[in-house]
């Protein structure tokens, strides 16, 4: 059963998103305000994905984002704020994924399901090493020259993506598929906040060396670091 906290300050809201998805089986946590959905985040066992409003009373749900993504849980931003760079800021600040209002249950739950799969996918494989890099599946984390590298969960999933299929280059319509599970309009722009985002962490973290690469015309491809 995947563990689902939704936090709005509509009393509307939260009562749809906690009837929908438990009629499909999740357990499911509501929070109006950004305080309750920290201390619910806070107590075990973890949630696996929280829907988040980001205008909330106390707080700005961009703001409760970093603290929910500190428990492992996936975040998707539930909005009225559609415009381009009220998306862009939902992703810089950790979300996994941004829904505008009005919105879709049956949309939303495939939005939720991706994030989910994609965060518990990998706990059974193998690490991956390429020199000085180390991408831990089961812990979801990665390492430089032994040192932890912050990641959002998204960013995260599409550096496993490409370092698992680096022979070839994919494009971002490609990575966006595989990631989210599901085609979208705004999938390309999605994609390119992500990796700009990626490749900013990787490159402070192994200064010298891209590890994600941009073919023009065919996509982004992985460059594993010459080893020692």
């Amino acid at each position: 059963m995947y563990r689902l906290l939704a936090v709005d300050d509509d009393p509307a809201v939260c009562r749809a998103l906690f009837d929908y998805f438990s009629s499909r089986g999740f357990f499911v946590a509501t929070a109006r305000s950004a305080e309750e959905a920290l201390r619910l985040s806070q107590t075990p066992p973890p949630f696996d994905c929280a829907v988040v409003d980001v205008l909330l009373p106390d707080q700005s749900g961009l703001k409760l984002c970093q603290a929910i993504k500190e428990t492992g849980a996936a975040v998707v931003f539930l909005s009225a704020l559609g415009s381009e760079d009220d998306r862009v800021q939902g992703f810089l600040s950790g979300g996994d994924d941004y829904l505008c209002k009005p919105y879709s249950l049956a949309e939303l739950e495939q939005r939720v399901l991706a994030r989910t799969r994609a965060r518990q996918g990998t706990r059974a494989q193998r690490d991956l090493r390429f020199g000085p890099v180390c991408i831990r599946l089961d812990r979801r984390q990665v390492e430089v020259e032994g040192r932890p590298l912050e990641l959002t969960c998204s960013e995260f999933d599409i550096l496993v993506f490409l370092a698992q299929h680096r022979d070839a280059p994919y494009t971002q319509d490609a990575i966006y598929r595989a990631i989210w599970n599901q085609p979208g309009l705004d999938g390309t722009h999605t994609v390119q906040v992500h990796v700009a985002q990626l490749r900013k962490r990787l490159a402070a973290a192994l200064p010298g060396h891209s590890l994600i690469q941009t073919v023009w015309g065919k996509g982004y491809r992985f460059s594993p670091p010459p080893t020692a």
